[in-house]
């Protein structure tokens, strides 16, 4: 049995096999996005202010949505805005004159805040499956539950089931029924495991300041105070594994660049995480990027500790290269 979880990617797979000979259109996504600025406010808290258009699904009567500014270490998140994306997942992107449109709605609804897109660091954006909703509405409506698909009874084809999330507050209970499908297919009779009071992979922290105690006794005197407590928010109990790769080799304890990225944490995204491209490290696995980007010299670092484990040559890197820098605002 196979479960395809490709989110957004999952119904393009499906049009381009077993449904390939069906006329059907493919479901309506929204593209959610967010902009960070490196500013933070005196409050620790977050700001939730009214934005101009409304959320028909909202559970309560209000008059807008609300947009909110979240404080983020050094940062601040001012979001989320939704359109209606019809493209590929792989051209997602937000244009500058949207970033544009995003800030003059936001200081609308909080004036002074003073922002401009020069002061916008990075976006970012996903797809998610939208509600039902007119061509060129503007109050739209968001998708609320998720797709389970049985392709026994919608194709044809046992063996294959389909899940497209919509929320990470559904994703644990949302896969248990996945798999309960996939079991039932397999005829294999298993039971739940408590996943709803088991932490998380590297979660099961009691305290953890003493977590990054016992991180800086394992780590030694060679790693800056910052790169470990990094290590311990990113990782969790985990982090071990990270340090183990340290202690086998000091030069995996430098940083790539200025940043407070271990050279041994990219090499842990290749052998743990499925880390094969650049963008991979630099978006999806590391902090390098999580505040807008990371200079040069940290993104060609990074690079050259993948080469050497893949086994790029300076064509490759090159390339890599070109579509993380591509990755970033234009006009920064």
């Amino acid at each position: 049995a196979v479960l395809n979880a490709a989110g957004p990617w999952s119904e393009w797979f499906l049009s381009e096999t077993i449904r390939k000979d069906k006329d059907e259109n493919k479901g309506t996504y929204s593209r959610d996005a967010c902009f960070v600025i490196k500013r933070k406010f005196d409050s620790n808290k977050a700001i939730a202010v009214q934005g101009r258009t409304k959320d028909p699904d909202a559970l309560l009567s209000r008059p807008a949505r609300h947009l909110f500014l979240v404080p983020w270490r050094d940062y601040t998140l001012v979001g989320v805005w939704h359109i209606v994306w019809k493209k590929h997942p792989e051209d997602v992107t937000v244009e500058r004159s949207e970033i544009e449109s995003f800030i003059d709605e936001i200081s609308w609804a909080y004036p002074g805040l003073d922002i401009d897109s020069d002061d916008v660091e990075i976006w970012n954006a996903g797809l998610v499956p939208f509600g039902e909703n007119e061509e060129g509405e503007e109050d739209l409506s968001y998708g609320k539950r998720s797709n389970l698909i049985d392709h026994k009874k919608e194709d044809g084809i046992d063996g294959l089931v389909t899940l497209i999330g919509i929320r990470y507050t559904t994703a644990r209970g949302d896969a248990a029924t996945a798999l309960d499908l996939i079991c039932s297919k397999l005829g294999v009779n298993v039971s739940r495991p408590a996943t709803e009071s088991v932490p998380v992979a590297g979660g099961d922290i009691d305290n953890f300041e003493n977590l990054v105690d016992t991180l800086r006794q394992k780590a030694g005197p060679g790693l800056a105070d910052d790169s470990i407590r990094a290590l311990a928010h990113n990782y969790g109990t985990d982090a071990s594994e990270v340090l183990e790769l340290v202690g086998q080799d000091e030069s995996m304890g430098k940083t790539v660049g200025d940043s407070r990225v271990l050279r041994a944490e990219i090499v842990h995204a290749i052998n743990k995480e499925m880390a094969w491209t650049l963008s991979d490290v630099v978006f999806r696995r590391t902090d390098l990027a999580t505040g807008g980007f990371p200079g040069d010299s940290a993104i060609r670092a990074s690079a050259e500790v993948m080469a050497g484990v893949l086994g790029w040559d300076e064509q490759e890197i090159q390339s890599q290269i070109k579509t993380v820098t591509q990755r970033f605002p234009a006009w920064k």
